[in-house]
């Protein structure tokens, strides 16, 4: 094994360097800023492959797809060049473009599904700017948990939304649920403790993340209820914008999030960017407009299909081999 060490400015020009000076085989083993904090100085190995019979085999260069993809999303720089780092650690062997974008976003960040609440579960609060998705991800929870045969409030905490409550109440009735409104805290409180045995499911106000007043008081109303708060980000939203409305939320207590509108945006960088700034964990992703099926657990594997071009997703045999690989973790 050939072992050498790089430094430049950024990830990504060290990753260049490393391709230019070993070839695609190469395979980063460290990063680590320099001791200036300007630059990076990352150290790569290479050891080519042989198959069974010990001829040497080549390893398909997955790095600029991965590059491609994450500049194509919009992904803001800091953080692309992390995923690149992770993937650029994961490509070992045979293994493609996805398994190695899927393996660098296990690593990047955090998911954590919603699955399907249950009884004794806290309430869930979907909180988030005006027009986030609240509602119809809060239908589409309902559906899941009607499907599971358990007993389910919708709680409509949006007083300030004209005719919310009545979709709400349509949306309930469609589904078998219960449905109570709360114009305030005090109304929330009563209508929590009336929900007592089943799933409840909250469907917040829509607040401004940067008032201070609207959101000391969702803090309220979420510890009134000792609900959990998560957070609706709609894909396909400026980076920088989801990252600023993600960090206001998770200084309230948010720690989870779903994107919701995946299905008609190209770009998922916004949600990515949120996720970082807010450390919050990616749960679920909306991806299509149906109440039943159109909401889905988010994992690595998916997120990953989601990022790369349609041309970088002949990937059965890897697919197969990750989520063995995940089961075995689990």
């Amino acid at each position: 094994m050939r072992l050498k060490t790089f430094t430049a400015p950024s990830m990504s020009e060290a990753i260049r360097l490393v391709r230019d000076a070993l070839g695609s085989d190469a395979i980063i083993v460290s990063d680590q800023p320099t001791d200036d904090g300007l630059s990076v100085r990352v150290t790569a190995a290479i050891d080519t492959p042989v198959d069974a019979l010990g001829t040497p085999i080549g390893t398909p260069d997955s790095l600029d797809t991965l590059t491609d993809a994450l500049s194509y999303h919009a992904v803001p720089a800091g953080l692309g060049e992390r995923i690149l780092a992770a993937a650029a650690r994961a490509q070992m062997g045979t293994v493609d473009p996805i398994a190695a974008l899927a393996a660098a976003l296990e690593t990047t960040f955090h998911f954590a599904p919603l699955g399907s609440p249950g009884p004794g579960d806290a309430p869930i609060m979907l909180v988030g700017p005006p027009a986030s998705g609240k509602t119809v991800t809060a239908a589409k929870l309902a559906a899941r948990a009607a499907l599971a045969r358990r007993k389910v409030t919708l709680i409509a905490a949006d007083a300030a939304r004209a005719g919310m409550a009545e979709r709400l109440a349509a949306l309930a009735l469609s589904l078998g649920a219960e449905m109570e409104e709360a114009k305030d805290r005090a109304g929330l409180a009563r209508a929590v403790a009336a929900a007592e045995g089943g799933v409840t499911l909250i469907d917040g106000a829509g607040v401004n993340p940067f008032d201070r007043a609207e959101m000391a008081a969702l803090k309220q109303a979420i510890e009134a209820v000792r609900a959990e708060p998560v957070l609706m980000v709609a894909a396909g939203g400026d980076a920088d914008e989801c990252a600023d409305i993600a960090a206001a939320f998770a200084r309230i207590g948010v720690r989870r999030m779903i994107a919701s509108r995946a299905d008609l945006a190209r770009r998922l960088g916004g949600v990515l960017a949120a996720a970082e700034a807010g450390g919050l964990g990616l749960a679920e992703i909306g991806t299509a407009p149906q109440i039943a099926g159109g909401l889905r657990p988010l994992d690595a594997l998916f997120l990953a299909r989601r990022l790369l071009p349609e041309s970088a997703r002949q990937d059965t045999a890897a697919e197969a081999i990750t989520q063995l690989q995940h089961a075995v973790a689990s």
